[in-house]
């Protein structure tokens, strides 16, 4: 079986052991408690999303698949990028190449690296992380 280890387990039964099914989190830069996230809430946030987009593409006579939603996960733990996977989302972004190699690696250790993710770097990059940038980003 793709994805198992030895023991039987994929990688992401793995990190459903470890972290639980609700885990709540909370922005790393964040001072105020009353930003705490569940897991739960990311599929009906999203839910949300997609519908705002769909109205906003059909009053210009556009299609909804024409837009990417993109969920920016600065400052956030990997766990709530793996829940937001689980809710559909495929596009990540982030604007720090340092916390994309940080996180990166961590999301493909939870779900394997095989996953049709892709990962946005947003904003300027300093010439001395474009390295960072240009190994572990796939959208600029």
């Amino acid at each position: 079986m793709a994805g198992s280890s030895a023991s039987g387990v994929t990688p992401l039964e793995s990190f459903r052991m470890r972290v639980g099914p609700f885990t709540t989190a909370k922005s790393k830069d964040s001072t105020d408690n009353s930003v705490m996230i569940g897991t739960i809430e990311i599929g009906q946030r999203y839910e949300s999303v997609l519908k705002r987009v769909e109205d906003a593409a059909a009053r210009s006579g556009r299609s909804a698949r024409d837009v990417t939603v993109v969920a920016v996960t600065k400052t956030w733990p990997v766990e709530l990028v793996v829940a937001a996977y689980e809710s559909g989302l495929r596009h990540f972004g982030e604007n720090r190449p340092e916390e994309l190699a940080e996180k990166r690696p961590k999301f493909e250790d939870a779900l394997g690296s095989d996953r049709a993710v892709s990962w946005h770097l947003i904003g300027p990059v300093q010439s001395r992380k474009a390295r960072l940038a240009a190994e572990y980003a796939d959208c600029f």
